[in-house]
């Protein structure tokens, strides 16, 4: 029966699944205590047939004793296999252990084993399934590095067309992130960086937030000036196509930050200006960031106090997941007041801002200071 139920996987179930649903060449076999020894018997007869071996609190043979070397003899193909040993009795735990021991010699198997003290047999799989997964997946959320030479878009190329090949499909929009993070960035120039953006912006199923995330990754490695493309590239992308999975005001404050970091106060000022102009119906985020700019970089002080308490003093439309917490609010016009010498009103708000959140360093110390 054994052998027929191997045979109707492998013959049918497997063929119809493939026929009848989109799914990837990527194959995984999972089983818990009996059903993990089920999966133990696939891997001793056709390894190839999956990719990935889960096994939940395996049984322990009681009527034979195992040859471990038939569980390794017929793999010729990389696979991951992965033992989950729940608290159980000593019999099946130290089988488990053995069968560890005996596969992690095999050059073919990436193999892991996790001891879940909180789990007993029959529920391993709810405490290891999560682990079981990310192990399986781990080469899914890694990219090889790029090799010496290598165009960075070569690079994107190669390496998507790898993971598709084994995965059947890859999450398209983060993958550009994974490149960018596994380069080796002082090894590659401005002008290869620029060609990276500008082929990603002309790739078909490429989107606005691919740039975005482009522009992000390039600002934390200091790439500034391609970031600033970057986040323009994404702005122009969305005017042509139509299409977003960004908000305005989000990209805004990013090549806002960058032209901040790149010594352009002017250029940062106008893309906020600018910004502001290009949103305020939706949403007046951007009348923060303004109102810090001119009290941080002593543009118009008294301006960026006016603009703060109209946002705490008049009807704006902000989003839920934008709006400043009050006491920071009170803490820079507190701040202003103080830059422009007027002790009274900078006591008063940094007051303000204590009374909401007496833990708020910024107003301890302004306060000290103010003292």
């Amino acid at each position: 029966k054994g052998e027929n139920y191997y045979n109707f996987i492998k013959k049918e179930l497997l063929n119809y699944i493939s026929k009848e649903y989109s799914t990837a060449s990527f194959r995984i076999a999972a089983g818990l205590s009996q059903g993990a020894d089920y999966v133990n018997y696939t891997l001793r007869n056709n390894p190839s047939l999956f990719n990935s071996y889960l096994i939940f609190s395996t049984e322990y043979p009681i009527k034979y004793t195992p040859d471990f070397s038939s569980y390794t003899a017929n793999i010729k193909d990389s696979i991951s296999y992965f033992i989950a040993i729940a608290n159980d009795i000593d019999e099946r735990m130290k089988f488990a252990n053995q069968l560890f021991d005996s596969l992690k010699t095999s050059p073919y198997i990436r193999i892991k084993k996790e001891y879940f003290a909180n789990a007993v047999h029959g529920y391993s799989i709810l405490y290891a399934l999560p682990d079981a997964l990310l192990f399986t997946f781990e080469d899914y959320n890694t990219v090889r590095r790029k090799l010496p030479g290598e165009t960075l878009f070569s690079y994107y190329n190669s390496a998507l067309k790898e993971k598709k090949e084994k995965f059947g499909n890859i999450n398209f929009h983060a993958f550009i992130n994974r490149i960018l993070d596994y380069s080796d960035m002082k090894d590659l120039s401005v002008a290869d960086i620029n060609r990276f953006i500008d082929s990603v912006y002309f790739l078909k199923e490429s989107m606005d937030i691919d740039l975005f995330n482009i522009g992000y990754v390039l600002r934390t490695k200091g790439f500034y000036q391609s970031a600033i493309k970057a986040y323009q590239m994404q702005i122009l992308k969305k005017q042509n196509t139509g299409k977003t999975l960004m908000d305005e005001v989000s990209v805004y404050i990013q090549l806002f930050k960058t032209y901040d970091l790149a010594g352009k106060p002017d250029e940062a000022l106008r893309v906020l200006l600018d910004g502001y102009e290009k949103t305020k119906l939706k949403d007046e985020t951007l009348l923060y960031y303004i109102g810090y700019y001119y009290i941080d970089k002593h543009i118009d002080i008294k301006k960026g106090i006016e603009i703060l308490l109209s946002m705490e003093n008049e009807k704006h439309t902000v989003s839920v997941h934008f709006i400043k917490p009050r006491d920071e609010v009170y803490v820079k016009i507190a701040t202003g007041y103080w830059e422009l010498k007027n002790k009274k009103h900078a006591k008063l708000y940094v007051n303000k801002a204590l009374d909401i959140n007496p833990k708020n360093e910024t107003a301890l110390k302004l306060k000290a200071s103010i003292k």
